[in-house]
Parts: C-alpha cells; sequence; structure tokens
C-alpha cells in the first residue's frame, strides 16, 4: 500500500467469517474500528454476530456500554480521555495491523480495558490507541467493548435457566470476542497460536478471572496484569444475591414473577431505582463483579489454579503510588523529617509510622521522604503475594515489576492508577504531562519494549532494558521502572509494602 494515508470505496478489506470488513491504511497500519464480535439479549449470553455479504465500514470505534457514574474531567492532564456515544448495542472490537498477510502470523495483543467492572471501553483513554504499538512492535492489537455494571454482572440466576450465567455475562463477552480473535485474527496478519493479553486495573482483574474460566481455555497463551490485583473480593452468596433483584423490583413497583420486564426497562430507570437502595453501593466500580458458579471458578486464591492456566506465562505489577497520590505535593522536596513523621503517624497510627519511614528510605534513597505518605495500599503486596502463590502451584514464567517514577506536574507526581498506560502504548506523545526530556523516551522504550518481546517471546527480557529475572520462591524479583534508570531489585519493598496494606482507601474512580 503507498502513501501514509489510503481507502478506497472498497480496499482495504478483509474477510471474516461473518462478512467483509473494510478499513484504512494510515502510516504502515491497517486500521479497523467498531467490528462487530457478538449481539447479546440483555443478561443473556452473546451470539455470534448475523452474517453479512457487503463490506461494513469500520472506520470509528462502536458503542461504549452505557454506565451509571458520570466520567470526571479531574485527571485530564494526566489521563486524557475520549467520550463516546454509549448503547447496549457494545459488542465491538477495534484492530491495528503492520500487515494483512495472512502468513505474516505476527504476535496478537488483545487489551483490556480499566474501570473495574462497572465503567470505561477500549477507546476511552486517549492513550489507548494502537497504532504505534502495531506499527513499532510487528504485533496486532486489538482492543474490545464488552458489558459492564448490572448489565454485565447483575445476578439473577435464582430467576431461572433463562438467566443461569447472568451474573457472569460481561466476562462471557470477553471469551466470545477471543473466539472471534481465534476464528478471524489470521486475515489480518496475526498469529492466533501467540495471543497476549493484556489489561490495566478491571482489565487485569478480568485477565485473572479469564485465568479460572474454562471456556477460555485455548484462547490465549500469556498475560500482562496491570495494577489488577487486589486483595481477594467478597464473594455475595446466591441468597444476598436474590435479595438484592427482589429489593430492585420492589423499587421498580414489580413483583417476583415480573422479572423479565428488567429486559426491557429503560437504562437509566434501572439504573436510578439501584441508587435507591439501601447500604448497596450501586455506582461503586465493584458493585456488580464476577461470581463462582458452573461456568467461573471463582478466584484463585480460593479454589486454586486450573490445571491448564499453570502453562500461562504472566507478568504482574503495579505503580508506586495508585490511588493515593495526592493532587498537589506541594512542598514534597522540602518537608522536613519530622513533619514527614507526623503525618505519617496520623495515616498509618504511631507504633507503625517510624519503620514505614525507614523501610521507605532503604528502598527508594532517592526520592523526597514525602512520598512514604502516599504509598500504594491496594495493590503492591495483593501482586507480591498472588505471584507467591503462583510460583509455588504454577509451571510457567513469572515476572513482576513496579513503576516507580514521576510524572513532571508541580513538584512531580509519584506514578498513579492508570498513568503507565500511555508508556505501554507507546502514545506518550498524545499525553503532554508524560513528557519529562531524555527520560520519557527511555522508559517508553523500556516499558512497551518489555511488553512487546514479552507478546513475541514469552519473556520481556530486550538489550535495553537491565536483565529481568523470574519471580520464584528463591528469588523474589522485581522489574523496577524508574529514574535516572531502571533495575532488577530482589525482595525489593516486601516488608514495606505489608506495613503499607493496613492504610485502606475508598477508590472514587478509575
Amino acid at each position: 500500500m503507498s502513501g501514509v494515508f489510503f481507502c478506497s470505496e472498497t480496499e482495504p478489506t478483509v474477510e471474516t467469517v461473518y462478512g467483509p470488513v473494510h478499513g484504512i491504511y494510515y502510516d504502515g497500519v491497517y486500521i479497523f474500528k467498531g467490528v462487530r464480535y457478538a449481539r447479546a439479549g440483555r443478561f443473556l449470553p452473546p451470539e455470534p454476530p448475523l452474517r453479512w455479504t457487503e463490506p461494513a465500514d469500520c472506520f470509528c470505534y462502536g458503542f461504549e456500554c452505557p454506565k451509571m457514574q458520570p466520567y470526571t474531567f479531574r485527571t485530564a492532564l494526566y489521563l486524557p480521555r475520549t467520550y463516546w456515544p454509549s448503547g447496549e448495542d457494545c459488542h465491538y472490537l477495534n484492530i491495528w495491523s503492520p500487515t494483512l498477510d495472512p502468513t505474516a502470523r505476527k504476535p496478537v495483543m488483545v487489551w483490556f480495558h480499566g474501570g473495574g467492572y462497572g465503567v470505561g471501553s477500549g477507546n476511552a483513554h486517549t492513550a489507548t490507541e494502537g497504532s504505534r504499538l502495531a506499527a513499532e512492535g510487528e504485533v496486532v492489537v486489538v482492543t474490545l467493548n464488552h458489558r459492564l455494571n448490572w448489565l454485565g454482572y447483575l445476578d439473577l440466576s435464582a430467576f431461572g435457566a433463562r438467566y443461569a450465567n447472568s451474573v457472569n455475562a460481561g466476562n462471557e463477552d470477553l471469551v466470545f470476542a477471543l473466539r472471534w480473535v481465534r476464528e478471524n485474527i489470521a486475515a489480518f496478519g496475526g498469529d492466533p497460536d501467540r495471543v497476549t493479553l493484556f489489561g490495566q486495573s478491571g482489565g487485569g482483574m478480568k485477565i485473572l478471572d479469564l485465568l479460572q474460566t474454562p471456556a477460555a481455555e485455548g484462547l490465549f497463551h500469556r498475560g500482562i496484569v496491570q495494577s489488577g490485583v487486589t486483595a481477594p473480593l467478597e464473594e455475595r452468596t446466591p441468597e444476598a444475591a436474590e435479595q438484592l433483584v427482589l429489593a430492585l423490583l420492589a423499587q421498580l413497583g414489580l413483583g417476583r414473577g415480573e422479572v423479565r420486564q428488567l429486559e426491557t426497562l429503560p437504562y437509566a430507570a434501572v439504573s436510578a431505582a439501584l441508587t435507591r437502595l439501601p447500604g448497596f453501593a450501586a455506582n461503586s466500580l465493584m458493585a456488580f463483579r464476577p461470581q463462582r458458579n458452573h461456568w467461573y471458578r471463582g478466584d484463585l486464591r480460593r479454589s486454586g489454579l486450573a490445571a491448564w492456566a499453570k502453562e500461562i506465562d504472566l507478568i504482574l505489577g503495579s505503580t508506586l503510588g495508585e490511588f493515593q497520590v495526592p493532587d498537589t505535593t506541594a512542598g514534597r522536596w522540602t518537608m522536613d523529617a519530622s513533619e514527614v513523621l507526623r503525618r505519617a503517624a496520623s495515616i498509618y497510627g504511631a507504633e507503625q509510622a517510624s519503620a514505614i519511614l525507614y523501610r521507605f528510605r532503604a528502598a527508594y534513597p532517592d526520592r523526597p521522604l514525602f512520598d512514604a505518605l502516599y504509598l500504594d495500599s491496594d495493590f503492591r503486596r495483593p501482586t507480591l503475594d498472588l505471584l507467591d502463590r503462583l510460583a509455588d502451584e504454577g509451571h510457567a514464567a513469572y515476572y513482576n515489576y513496579l513503576m516507580a517514577f514521576d510524572l513532571p506536574i508541580g513538584e512531580g507526581i509519584p506514578m498513579r492508577h492508570s498513568m503507565d498506560n500511555p508508556y505501554v502504548f507507546r502514545t506518550t506523545g498524545l499525553v503532554p504531562a508524560c513528557n519529562r526530556p531524555g527520560e520519557t523516551e527511555r522508559l517508553e522504550r523500556e516499558i512497551s519494549g518489555a511488553w512487546l518481546a514479552f507478546a513475541h517471546t514469552g519473556d520481556p527480557n530486550r538489550p535495553a532494558l537491565p536483565v529481568w529475572a523470574r519471580y520464584d520462591a528463591g528469588y523474589r524479583a522485581t522489574m523496577v521502572f524508574g529514574t535516572p534508570q531502571s533495575g532488577v531489585r530482589v525482595e525489593h519493598d516486601r516488608a514495606l509494602s505489608g506495613l503499607v496494606q493496613s492504610r485502606r482507601h475508598t477508590r472514587a474512580g478509575e
């Protein structure tokens, strides 16, 4: 294909098993957006798309799943978003590929978006655009949308076989999308036998879910979980799930025998009724989530790792601050130690404060002591604990990382939740707040390069990065991506993260 941009009335066109799709070619990448992979009735399992014969124009993203809470703009400086139409007809995926040669067999990287189980989409973040990752990494990138919140995870199983797996419908969509990839990605230049899932926050959680989902066996071969490991979530009993639905029906003026009306009532009406339920945090990103049943084995820390999942190579990690970093870090470099200790005592308690500051200084000698006040308490230690479990049970290769660098905002903002996405997708140029001359380029090469190497070979090591050792019981290695340089540390901050985990925060959003 010649020229920077090309799109004729019929080319480039790819034949899928459901019908032809018509995309564009731009700057070395073939792009297909809004490709339908399934259809589904509310609460029901996904089904194959209806077949079509004329090329479907795939030039723009498909609908996002509706959300119960509006997005805010407070993170726009470092987490810019796209704002896209939503609709329950949200079973669409997007493809970026450097070639359409069906014999090319490029590795495939499938992105699961963040937002817990409540919000988000494959195109919600400006930074998760797949062109540069596909072009520079010689991979096929796929992002997708699926059902969320009560549309994807409301448990109606007590109300009949029709709803036997409604509590996992959102994850059923993911499996269906991966089946679509299995059937069709070769036509886009991809290798269906080299599929790497990568996802951040809720996207990482869903990768762990699929490791415990028998229907996902054979559909992916590696996984990268970015800030997606928390303490095991509480399981909702069948009785509690039934009572929740009965309370919802009562709010809507309906009885038990009228449950099927939930399939047709307006989304806004059902959402509003849920928010009125006493004691139920319906707007929480985790209010609705997968539950263990005949289709999903449940959290691997409760049920053990499925046999086939023991062979899946994984990278797992998090960022230094996650949700804890404040909007302003004034005084970060000038606050004296006595004031830091006073604040630490108010946060962690007087008994733990001194120990936390001592261990922080040992782990991070080049960082201001101020940062010890805002260390992640949600992801780091659960990630290490899960890695210990995986290393004990699994047979695959496991790698751990920590994003421990700053964005150049004010006196420096330690890495927050979701801030790593531009480095992974090589899109820091689209996020001005990422850019620190000389450092951003290196970190982008190191992080994205490692993810790409892992997708190609199952090993994140590459020449531009210090040797990244596997994580196992005898050598608990962590790749610390940071400045002025990155490097592997053994038993890094393990004791520190254990002390900090006792501090709990309520998450306000992705």
